[in-house]
């Protein structure tokens, strides 16, 4: 006996409520776990997963930098030297005791501690950015989810249909006026669209386990709540969105004139004070003299005046200074770009969801009732399903592209690599990364 004349014999044998049964299983345990699951709100998911990833990591940097200025401004260690010479009797024999200081004149010193102050600011600003980073990874992976659930409730629906279409077609055979072969198909299509559901379900369910372990869970039974474009708005005011990489090319700047000052003031002489007492003893202890040393020592800067390491520094700012322009001038063009793909995205799914999905769904509806009163074949009933189905799937995905581009915009605006941000696995790339960063 063939697979498909089993599923024939199986389908004509099958009473009404055993066929429903079967067939709505699914759907109705799915619609009880729906009603039970937990709604997460945005706001609210995010601040957990911020206290969960990386809590005390922003504060250890910037004690460590608040050290690093404290530690630039300290005074170089004096020096204490101590001589004697001649220890036989009878001999002329002298003691010195010197205190050597170095003298910061020219603000060495001072400049250090800018440079480890514009420090401080790089670790405030590698923070800010990774909040924005981290904001635009939740937000994507919310969305992800929430598109998924769309597909899977999209799928849900057209297996309630795909069943009543496999009830209807063996109401038909055991009148006669249908063939055995177009129940198989019929049956055969219904078992595609049940493995399809299946699939995508337990997709989302895999989904969702990934999502909750941001913030440590383990769960996947949980709804994600709808949010909208204000919403975002609302939520983003707690995260400060600046323009990450022209922000950090400021600082480069900063830093690099720091740096180029620091080299100056090291290039020039910084003299040492001595102070101490010399005391001397003749032959025969019969006469001492005791004397008060100053002295100033002056190194010479002819030949290594530290003039190649500022040229480097100089150059640095060049080339900063040239791709702060080319960023400039490429961004507003990139942005435009952008904007009129989602535009003619956001025209498309217009004409989709407004016209040929409403359309299509009439076309179902109609050519089922005429299939039930046996005026349609077995090919249109499918044809139409298929048709509607691919149009409700695809509205979904011209929804995910949309916001993809949209968000793509966003990471434009915001100066941050889209590639780093628009996958699932953002918030561990990023923690990575941050970790090799306190590793060099």
């Amino acid at each position: 006996m063939s697979f498909l004349y089993k599923i024939a014999f199986h389908a004509k044998n099958m009473n009404a409520v055993r066929r429903t049964c079967i067939g709505t299983f699914i759907l109705m345990t799915s619609y009880m776990i729906h009603a039970e699951e937990p709604v997460l709100i945005f706001g609210q998911t995010l601040q957990k997963i911020r206290d969960y990833q990386q809590p005390d990591i922003w504060n250890n940097q910037e004690n460590i930098a608040k050290l690093a200025i404290k530690n630039s401004r300290v005074w170089d260690n004096p020096t204490l030297s101590i001589q004697q010479t001649g220890f036989n009797r009878g001999q002329e024999n002298s003691s010195e005791i010197l205190l050597t200081q170095p003298i910061d004149l020219f603000g060495e010193k001072r400049k250090a501690g800018h440079l480890s102050e514009l420090q401080l600011q790089q670790v405030v600003l590698n923070k800010e950015a990774y909040q924005v980073q981290q904001f635009l990874a939740v937000k994507y992976f919310w969305m992800q989810i929430l598109f998924l659930e769309q597909e899977v409730s999209i799928l849900k629906k057209q297996f309630e249909v795909s069943q009543a279409n496999l009830q209807a077609a063996s109401s038909r055979l055991e009148a006669g006026s249908i063939s055995k072969v177009d129940l198989e198909r019929i049956a055969v299509a219904n078992l595609d669209l049940e493995s399809s559901y299946t699939q995508k379900n337990v997709e989302l369910s895999i989904l969702k386990n990934k999502f909750s372990k941001l913030w440590g869970g383990k769960e996947s039974t949980f709804h994600l709540k709808d949010v909208s474009d204000e919403s975002w708005q609302q939520y983003a005011q707690n995260t400060s969105l600046m323009n990450v990489y022209e922000s950090t090319m400021q600082l480069q700047k900063q830093q690099f004139e720091a740096q180029l000052d620091y080299l100056k003031a090291q290039a020039k002489p910084k003299p040492t004070v001595t102070l101490g007492i010399v005391k001397t003893q003749a032959e025969s202890n019969q006469a001492s003299d005791q004397q008060l040393r100053i002295g100033l020592e002056v190194p010479l800067n002819i030949f290594n005046r530290g003039q190649y390491s500022r040229q480097v520094e100089e150059i640095k700012l060049k080339l900063i200074a040239q791709e702060r322009m080319r960023y400039q001038r490429e961004q507003p063009n990139d942005i435009r770009t952008l904007d009129a793909e989602i535009k003619l995205l956001g025209h498309q799914l217009n004409i989709l969801t407004q016209q040929q999905i409403p359309l299509s769904e009439s076309i179902q509806s109609k050519i089922f009732i005429g299939f039930k009163a046996g005026k349609y074949a077995v090919t249109d009933i499918q044809l139409a399903t298929s048709e509607l189905q691919q149009r409700q799937l695809q509205a979904v995905e011209m929804r995910r592209n949309i916001f993809q581009k949209n968000m793509q915009l966003d990471c434009l605006r915001l100066g941050i690599d889209s590639e780093a941000i628009l996958n699932v696995d953002a918030i561990q790339q990023l923690n990575k990364s941050l970790a090799l960063g306190m590793s060099n």
